[in-house]
C-alpha cells in the first residue's frame, strides 16, 4: 500500500516547551484538500522525534501543536507520537 505523507518539521519549541507546526500549503495558506493525502508526519528536529497523525485528525485545522519533552504530555496528538505501525494497518 502507498501512503501519502506531508512532512512538517520544528526546530526547537517555543518558550512553552511546544512545537508548532503549520498545516498549510500553498501562498495562500490554504488546508490541504482532504483527498490529497493520508499522514502528516509532524518531526521535532531537535529530538529525533515524529509524530505520523492522519489527515483526517487535522482535517480542516491550520496549526498543531505537540509537547514532546513535557512529561505526561496529555495533548490529542499525543497519541501519535512514533506511531509507525499505521503504515502498516491503513
Amino acid at each position: 500500500m502507498i501512503h501519502r505523507v506531508q512532512i512538517k518539521t520544528a526546530s526547537k519549541p517555543d518558550g512553552k516547551r511546544r512545537y508548532g507546526f503549520t498545516l498549510t500549503t500553498g501562498a495562500t495558506c490554504s488546508c490541504y484538500p482532504e483527498d490529497t493525502l493520508d499522514f502528516f508526519a509532524l518531526v521535532c528536529l531537535d529530538l529525533d522525534s515524529i509524530y505520523i497523525v492522519p489527515a483526517g485528525e487535522v482535517s480542516g485545522i491550520k496549526t498543531a501543536r505537540v509537547w514532546p519533552n513535557v512529561e505526561g504530555s496529555s495533548g490529542r496528538l499525543e497519541q501519535y507520537r512514533e506511531l509507525w505501525g499505521q503504515f502498516l494497518c491503513s
